[in-house]
């Protein structure tokens, strides 16, 4: 079932944006004047990023410095302005994955995200998979002070947790009634441990988009906005098999689009996430608010240089961070070069993690998933914050025995995917088959002793291999602080 929430439920704790506020939303529109223009605020993936970083996506040597929960909020406070000084009205909405990364934020279970989320003024909240991070009732927890809805359609609540989402949420914007759903993707149960979803139900999404877009369509809405927490790839889908659909927030694969992608009359957007980017994306109503007759788009860079941050938001963070702020800050090792989540094989932190995970165990075939690096780290000395920041799941580090078939299958499967991080195995060139690090020939009914987490143990991924490990055996070792040994002893 959906329901009703009122426009710009939170504007931005400024005394003259206030009175503007009320006197827009009351204000009566001439009928024979163009409605006003609805902005949508979004954001994607944020996935716990309280303080800028260097975006070193964009070049190793002298990248900017972005993102960061306060430099939103200042940003926000001056577009929010800028719109209602315009004569328009805003939503402020995200597209799912709050929660995971700093740790502070997960030392909080969420809550501390669901505290500035309330600050920066959310409208509405898709529900991502990284909400599961701390089971059910952490989710139940860190919802019971939020001032925004999440939503979800696709996938139905477990008993106690139901009103924690909805499948969706009508705002009234003027004479403007916008219908705001949200997906989460149906990868659910392969990408988080099943102990944390348990009793929940995923359904298909394209059905249950189908009918609740219907039922929002019913209730009068003459805009249809998706929050999709699915991806960009079944976004593209979702735009021709959901018949009613005008937009679609995307997120959970941070596609960066600097302008929406326009397809089969959906307009289609998604930021990169991590805090790096707030997209701005201004509706034009169509005749007696049914339809957009016209979009017009902004990509804002969170760039340090160009962005005054928000005391207000800065205070919280400090508040919440100053328990944790020397050890966060404790130098645990020095890199000689930059080690990115998505690099080349060899340089790119899984596989340094994996090499890590290895040593750990004394196992020299060890494996790393690249899901489970969520940030880059620099050059020179690096924090033990910032390790964090890179690995902040409590991963621990199993050893097993895989068949030679298995062996191979996650292999292959890893590499089509650019899923697995992998040291001892190898490809030789011309060959069809693999070798172990001593050039060992993998054969299909051989054993060989790997090194994995838990995570994968469980068929995380969709790496089934790992479930069906023989003489699987449990270790107190954390993945992280494998690497963090590894840090310390020069050994990334």
């Amino acid at each position: 079932m959906s329901a009703s929430i009122p426009a710009l439920r939170r504007p931005f704790p400024r005394c003259l944006a206030a009175m503007l506020l009320v006197i827009l939303l009351v204000a009566p529109c001439p009928a024979e004047e163009a409605l006003p223009p609805v902005t949508l605020f979004h954001t994607n993936d944020w996935h716990g990023t309280l303080q800028p970083a260097p975006a070193l996506w964009m070049g190793v040597d002298d990248p900017p410095t972005v993102g960061g929960a306060a430099l939103l909020g200042g940003l926000l406070d001056r577009l929010r302005l800028e719109v209602l000084r315009s004569g328009g009205r805003y939503l402020v909405v995200d597209a799912g994955d709050r929660f995971q990364g700093d740790p502070v934020v997960n030392l909080s279970r969420g809550r501390l995200m669901t505290d500035l989320y309330n600050q920066l003024g959310y409208t509405v909240v898709a529900l991502g998979n990284h909400d599961f991070d701390h089971d059910l009732q952490g989710l139940v927890d860190s919802q019971e002070t939020a001032r925004f809805p999440l939503v979800c359609a696709n996938l139905h609540p477990a008993s106690g947790t139901r009103g924690v989402w909805r499948p969706s949420v009508v705002a009234q914007v003027g004479r403007v009634r916008i219908g705001i759903l949200g997906a989460m993707t149906e990868d659910l149960p392969l990408i988080t441990f099943p102990r944390n979803i348990a009793g929940t139900l995923i359904e298909p999404v394209i059905p249950a988009l189908r009918r609740e877009v219907a039922r929002l369509r019913e209730r009068g809405c003459g805009i249809i906005v998706l929050l999709s927490h699915c991806g960009h790839p079944v976004d593209l889908l979702l735009a021709v098999a959901v018949p009613g659909l005008d937009v679609i927030v995307g997120g959970h694969t941070q596609n960066h689009l600097e302008q929406p992608r326009h397809l089969n009359g959906v307009w289609i957007v998604q930021t990169r996430g991590f805090g790096s980017h707030l997209g701005q994306m201004t509706l034009f109503p169509g005749p007696e608010g049914k339809g957009i007759d016209k979009v017009e788009y902004r990509s804002h860079l969170l760039d340090v240089a160009r962005v005054s941050p928000d005391p207000v938001v800065e205070a919280l963070i400090a508040s919440a961070s100053a328990p944790l702020r020397a050890e966060l800050a404790r130098t645990v090792g020095t890199l000689p070069r930059p080690l990115l989540r998505s690099g080349p094989a060899e340089d790119s932190l899984p596989a340094a993690v994996a090499r890590a995970v290895g040593r750990a165990v004394g196992v020299p075939l060890a494996v790393f998933h690249t899901g489970g690096a969520r940030a880059d780290l620099p050059a020179g000395p690096v924090t033990f914050g910032q390790v964090y920041n890179a690995l902040p799941f409590n991963h621990s580090v199993l050893v097993g025995e895989l068949s030679g078939r298995d062996l191979e299958a996650a292999w292959r499967r890893g590499v089509a995917l650019n899923a697995l991080a992998w040291t001892g195995l190898k490809s030789p060139p011309g060959g069809t088959g693999l070798q172990l690090g001593d050039g060992t020939t993998v054969v299909p009914d051989g054993r060989y002793r790997v090194a994995y987490n838990n995570f994968l143990a469980q068929g995380g991924d969709g790496f089934g291999e790992f479930s069906r490990a023989a003489n699987a055996t449990g270790t107190e070792a954390l993945v992280r602080d494998a690497f963090l040994e590894s840090l310390a002893t020069n050994r990334p």
